[in-house]
């Protein structure tokens, strides 16, 4: 399905898939090289589920995926319509955390559930989240965190959004051409940083509301 949020809402519905084409080369690029791998799903009904301890988070939020949210008590009922996953596809769950002064050993846990596409098997995988792998610079993280950091932040600025006043375009701009050096091979990263370049350029930034006091700003590495 390619198109905008009624497409989007057809192939949620549908168990089916979207992706916006603005060339010939991108059209060329989801037919010709994602397309199979797009159609042969490897998980069904894929769900994530973040639990944070009250006394270790002081406050959360989810960034994005407002239309794919499954309710808490939901998460074990498999008749509940999740997400697929295609062969050789990531999917990234990004949250933006203020821990408690004092926080200290497990602050949380992250529990996977999906469905084997060919025996309908359910499988369910958990780990704890502990505060030792949260307290490190995000210039020491992987390239593809990194990258998704910067995606994050930069849709939080064109969106307007409540936080969007945490984020600047033109210091997303004048940092991004990083993710070239730490992902070099990848054309998609160039075109990124591209495009932020533009959107800094062009200063079309809504005027933002003002940022809730709880809300964790977005920390951008270097």
């Amino acid at each position: 399905m390619v198109g905008g949020p009624e497409e989007t809402t057809l192939a949620d519905r549908g168990d089916g898939f979207y992706t916006y084409i603005d060339s010939p080369q991108q059209a060329q690029k989801v037919f010709s090289e994602q397309l199979v791998s797009t159609l042969q799903i490897i998980a069904l009904d894929a769900k994530a589920q973040v639990s944070f301890d009250p006394a270790q988070v002081v406050a959360y939020r989810l960034l994005g995926y407002e239309n794919r949210a499954v309710a808490d008590d939901q998460f074990r009922n498999d008749s509940v319509d999740a997400g697929e996953i295609g062969a050789g596809h990531t999917v990234t769950a990004m949250y933006a955390i203020q821990l408690a002064p004092r926080a200290s050993g497990n602050v949380g846990r992250i529990q996977l559930r999906w469905a084997d596409p060919d025996t309908g098997k359910v499988t369910e995988i958990g780990q704890d989240i502990n505060v030792q792998g949260l307290d490190q610079s995000l210039d020491q993280a992987a390239p593809r965190l990194v990258q998704d950091v910067f995606v994050a932040a930069w849709a939080e600025a064109l969106r307007g959004g409540p936080w969007a006043a945490r984020v600047d375009l033109s210091t997303l701009a004048s940092r991004s051409p990083r993710l070239v050096e730490l992902i070099p091979s990848d054309p998609q990263v160039r075109e990124l940083v591209e495009l932020i370049g533009r959107s800094a350029a062009t200063n079309r930034l809504i005027e933002p509301s003002s940022p809730s006091p709880s809300a964790a700003p977005i920390t951008l590495p270097w």
